[in-house]
């Protein structure tokens, strides 16, 4: 059995700091998968629009409730790392790590409300210069 005072936060944190991420991971996990494929057979008829109409009713799901709490998200996350050490220094070391590119949590979190507009922009980008 787990101590509470071991965990580095309780399950309301963890829920409030992160319950809204993995539905915007699965989504876009899925969509790369589909995009991988569509890529290593492109034909001269292929469309990224299509992988992205077809998960749009997802993204439409999984965005609003990140989004419309982020600054929730974005107060417990500073409230933790400033009451508690060990998650502090958890940040910290996680901070450092390659796959976070430097990054604190709270930058790597800001991140999928940044994504929707890139895309768009993306997408709008690519339009202009196909036939």
């Amino acid at each position: 059995m787990i101590d509470k005072e071991d965990c580095l936060l309780n399950n309301t944190e963890i829920k409030i700091i992160f319950g809204n991420v993995l539905p915007i991971y699965q989504v876009h996990r899925e969509m790369l998968e589909e995009l991988k494929c569509l890529a290593t057979s492109w034909q001269e008829d292929s469309s990224i629009g299509s992988v992205f109409l077809k998960y749009s009713s997802e993204l439409v799901k999984a965005y609003p409730p990140f989004v419309n709490f982020f600054e929730k998200t974005r107060e417990m996350l500073l409230q933790c790392d400033q009451t508690k050490p060990r998650f502090h220094a958890f940040l910290k070391v996680g901070q450092t790590r390659p796959e976070c590119c430097r990054q604190s949590l709270q930058e790597l979190l800001i991140r999928p409300v940044q994504r929707l507009p890139s895309i768009s922009l993306l997408l709008n980008d690519i339009l202009k210069h196909s036939d």
